[in-house]
């Protein structure tokens, strides 16, 4: 109940206060040298698909390949049938959007990973996800972890808790391995290191799957100023990116324009090729979905 209304007023409170930024002194309006900005980029290129018809002939030009990509909605939802999502998890429901999307997620990459018995998979920022309980349930890969920051440092069973970007792995120990809508929150150089880092624990064939893989015509990273203030950690933003203010209680959410997706990314990812999946019928499985990427990148060398 006191975890309740805790959380109402909390909403109600950052609702107020977000919607007074622009005129409380104590949020800054312009960081490195630019203006920032308001609302999700994303919420533009889902407004208007041209500007994702623009990158994929930006990514193509760059020499980066894209290819079309089509949900198996029946496969979905046999997947839903064959997983035990706990309802502590975005309500369990499939009527509520939010669990649509991130069990949308888990399904895709499963669908492209391809599980099998002999594989070592780890589901890096996994934080309170299920999906390594799933993935357990129905396919049974011979080693699985999970890791997150937030988990107590080092190798416990199953969970790897510390920097995703420094694992205690042996090289060239994963098969296989995910990011849920996670790489978008790896501040500072973190994406960088982690990159570096699937290269290393990769096995020549490995595959690496993260979606969403957050594109945009700008360089951006969004951050939710009110949130920040009251929970905040002295957040230091890159000072390349164009900053934008959401009202989504998140900390940072960083959106990779071709040219920054090739130095950040690519270029760490060695020995990594990637394949750009542009997924065409998202909006089929429900209006509120996003699942606009798909970043698949193997292990070649």
């Amino acid at each position: 109940m006191l975890k309740a209304i805790w959380a109402t007023g909390y909403r109600v409170f950052h609702d107020v206060a977000f919607r007074t930024i622009r005129f409380n002194p104590l949020i800054p309006k312009c960081i490195n040298g630019r203006t920032v900005k308001y609302g999700f980029v994303s919420d533009e290129h889902l407004r208007d698909p041209r500007l994702d018809d623009r990158l994929v002939d930006e990514l193509q030009t760059a020499g980066i390949e894209v290819r079309p990509y089509q949900i198996d909605i029946n496969g979905y939802q046999e997947y839903l049938r064959k997983a035990h999502y706990p309802k502590t998890y975005h309500g369990g429901s499939v009527a509520r959007s939010s669990f649509i999307e991130k069990s949308l997620e888990h399904y895709v990459s499963a669908a492209l990973l391809r599980f099998a018995p002999d594989d070592a998979y780890i589901d890096i920022a996994s934080r309170r996800s299920p999906f390594c309980e799933i993935v357990r349930e129905i396919w049974s890969p011979k080693t699985l972890y999970r890791q997150d920051l937030c988990y107590e440092p080092g190798i416990h069973g199953d969970t790897i808790g510390g920097n995703a970007g420094n694992l205690p792995l042996a090289d060239q120990s994963i098969t296989k391995a995910t990011l849920h809508c996670s790489l978008e929150h790896f501040e500072g150089d973190s994406d960088m290191e982690l990159l570096r880092e699937m290269s290393r624990v990769l096995r020549p064939g490995g595959k690496l799957c993260i979606l969403p893989f957050y594109l945009a015509r700008e360089y951006t990273i969004h951050t939710d100023p009110v949130y920040d203030i009251l929970f905040g950690r002295n957040l230091q933003f890159d000072p390349e990116a164009q900053i934008r203010y959401c009202s989504w209680s998140n900390r940072h959410s960083r959106h990779y324009d071709v040219a920054h997706l090739k130095t950040r990314i690519l270029s760490n990812g060695k020995g990594m090729k990637i394949t750009v999946l542009r997924v065409e019928n998202f909006r089929e499985v429900h209006p509120d979905s996003y699942l606009r990427f798909i970043g698949m990148f193997e292990k070649v060398t």
